[in-house]
């Protein structure tokens, strides 16, 4: 994959620099893009790594919140709201 051979080697600054980049030549965000384009775990994989860390952070926290929730049966929408 493409991706890949681009993002590989890149330090989260770089990954930063590349989104930034991205929006301002297409005028659209990486992440959306990549959405369209990927699929599965590969997509969930790479759109990961081309966050910054506390955006990553608060994805993974709002997903395992979500997870408990469901599997719990509470609605904790308020207090998904607080993560996002």
């Amino acid at each position: 994959y493409f991706i890949i051979s681009i993002l590989a080697h890149r330090n989260p600054s770089q990954c930063n620099l590349i989104h930034k980049t991205y929006a301002e030549t297409y005028g659209e965000d990486l992440l959306k893009s990549l959405e369209k384009e990927l699929s599965s775990n590969f997509e969930r994989a790479i759109l990961l790594w081309t966050m910054d860390h506390t955006e990553r952070d608060t994805f993974l926290a709002n997903e395992a919140t979500k997870r408990g929730f469901k599997q719990s049966g509470f609605n904790g929408n308020s207090l998904n709201k607080v993560f996002t």
